[in-house]
């Protein structure tokens, strides 16, 4: 064989290793990038269901703080109750504090 055609069997055979080199790291490339695209999907789910357990647990605690209306009689006096109580003012006698006029209502539904 000639040196011509010794040159030009080492570059095909260069040229075919390199190509197959390529494809493989083509293929891991892809692979890393795929594996890449799954992890961020899944913190972008659990940042997702963290979110919505933060959202729940607001509701929760703000549910509890809002007022209940069920034990106190519509008459006017329960809505002066519950104003002190969410403004966390303090009357001037026991009479008037929130749980003297609860007393003093359940005394009235008593006698009623």
């Amino acid at each position: 064989m000639s040196t011509q055609g010794r040159a030009r069997d080492l570059a095909i055979e260069g040229r075919t290793e390199l190509t197959a080199e390529l494809q493989r790291i083509t293929y891991e490339l892809q692979q890393s990038h795929e594996s890449e695209l799954a992890r961020r999907q899944a913190a972008a789910q659990a940042a997702a269901e963290v979110s919505a357990r933060y959202a729940q647990t607001q509701q929760i605690i703000n549910n509890m703080h809002r007022p209940v209306f069920n034990e106190l009689p519509s008459d006017g006096l329960s809505t002066r109750i519950l104003g002190a109580r969410q403004q966390g003012r303090e009357t001037s006698s026991d009479n008037e504090t929130p749980s003297g006029h609860y007393s003093a209502l359940k005394k009235l539904r008593m006698s009623c």
